[in-house]
């Protein structure tokens, strides 16, 4: 008589998932237009006005790093400071290497 030994093999660690198809959440963002992200912005309940502002802090929050002159980075913050909402000197320090 022959016994069959059921085997339940719980697999370790994430599924192999092929990198052509993985992408970071910023890389995903990106993917949208602006006018795409901002009307989907607008959609979720954020005013239009705001839209642009809260599409930037979603970038950067999806951000694995922060790079002190990345153009888009500046951009940015030199747009945040031309709406009023950043002083001059804001700017600076947000801007300012490591010492």
């Amino acid at each position: 008589m022959s016994e069959t030994v059921e085997s339940n093999v719980i697999p370790l660690g994430p599924p192999s998932i092929d990198p052509a198809v993985l992408l970071t959440p910023l890389e995903f963002i990106n993917r949208l237009t602006a006018e795409d992200a901002v009307g989907i912005l607008i959609a979720a309940g954020i005013p239009a006005a705001n839209a642009p502002v809260m599409l930037w802090l979603l970038r950067l929050a999806a951000s694995t790093r922060v790079v002190l002159d990345d153009p888009m980075l500046i951009g940015g913050v030199n747009a945040l400071q031309q709406m009023g909402l950043l002083s001059e000197a804001a700017v600076g320090e947000l801007l300012k290497p490591r010492s």
